[in-house]
């Protein structure tokens, strides 16, 4: 006999596991959050670029920023997919839990053993895709700090300005 509200062992009763389930709101509301903010820094960038001459200093370090305006918005468009495949792979492997023990016959039992089986490759698999997004991201990052300490060696360089050569 289930209980209701506790669990006899390590396996959540279904009042438990379902007590999260606003988790995908709370990030999708986060991911929200963050992408007002980065239009906001978005908007600042477009501003700076068009009040700052093509080559002054200025320009050079609104590119950076712009860098790392572009780094902010490809990690809030990754968050945003992860959440979404959550939720999609949260319905589909509900949908093939519920079907699990109704079988009439073994063919049917084994179809749908198989389609649990499949569900959770799938969720592997989006597992992996989330690997490839963080580190699709790290390299962007390094990729952005790599030039600014190429921008900033460039502003460190010595420059001769004796005007009386």
């Amino acid at each position: 006999m289930q209980s209701k509200q506790k669990s006899t062992g390590k396996t959540p009763s279904p009042a438990e596991a379902t007590k999260y389930a606003s988790i995908t709101k709370f990030n999708k509301d986060a991911i929200n959050a963050a992408k007002g903010t980065m239009y906001g820094l978005r908007a600042g960038d477009q501003i700076i670029a068009l009040a700052a001459p093509e080559d002054s200093e200025l320009a050079k370090a609104n590119r950076l920023y712009a860098g790392s305006v572009d780094l902010l918005e490809t990690l809030i468009l990754l968050a945003e997919t992860i959440n979404n495949d959550i939720m999609n792979r949260e319905q589909e492997m509900q949908a093939a839990a519920q079907q699990v023990g109704k079988s009439p016959d073994v063919k049917a039992s084994m179809d749908q053993n198989t389609f649990v089986q499949i569900e959770n490759t799938k969720a592997i698999n989006q597992l992996i895709s989330a690997q490839n997004y963080s580190l699709s991201a790290s390299n962007a990052e390094m990729r952005n700090n790599l030039t600014r300490q190429a921008e900033t060696g460039r502003m460190l360089a010595y420059k001769d300005v004796n005007p009386f050569k």
